[in-house]
């Protein structure tokens, strides 16, 4: 059987990359790469699951970022404001990645 599990991914540069963009939420400058919670099958989930790898990260101002962590699952916060970070982050990194 093959895994569910991904591989993380460890990249302060594309992290980086990622603070360039406008947060997801508010449009406002990022201060953040938020890391989205998964369950183990790859769904959105309440905190303290499994942490992505950075090449899940999107960006976030710190308002937004610390608001999203008041949220007990994350899931909610993304539906309340209607983000969709698994479609922002899909092929981003792919992308930045053949561009280095």
């Amino acid at each position: 059987l093959q895994s569910l599990k991904k591989s993380r991914v460890k990249s302060p540069a594309y992290l980086k990359h990622v603070r360039t963009f406008d947060c997801l939420r508010c449009d406002g400058m990022t201060d953040d790469a938020h890391h989205p919670s998964y369950s183990v099958s790859r769904v959105l989930s309440g905190m303290g699951m499994k942490r992505s790898g950075d090449d899940d990260a999107v960006p976030l101002c710190r308002g937004c970022h610390t608001e999203l962590h008041e949220y007990s699952v994350e899931l909610q916060f993304w539906l309340d404001v209607g983000a969709d970070p698994i479609k922002w982050a899909k092929g981003r990194y792919e992308k930045w990645k053949t561009s280095q």
